[in-house]
């Protein structure tokens, strides 16, 4: 088990409702220098909550996507 995440007082800090995903820009060529990037793929991007023993699977527009994919709803329940 992970230790709990600690506030600047020490206190357990809960946990955000919602984090905005960066999504991928369409350029020509990728940046110079010591940049990271992936290729831009077709296909759906999830962020996975799992909070208390209880999965939750959200496009990017914030849709509950949890019950169409309960394949990974399963596996990942084994996380939290």
């Amino acid at each position: 088990a992970r230790p709990a995440r600690r506030g600047k007082s020490g206190g357990k800090t809960p946990m955000p409702e919602w984090i905005a995903p960066e999504l991928a820009s369409l350029v020509e060529q990728p940046p110079r220098g010591e940049w990271a990037y992936e290729l831009k793929l077709d296909g759906y991007r999830l962020m996975s909550r799992i909070e208390d023993g209880h999965v939750l699977l959200l496009t990017r527009n914030g849709h509950d996507w949890t019950e169409r994919l309960p394949h990974l709803e399963k596996a990942l329940a084994g996380l939290g």
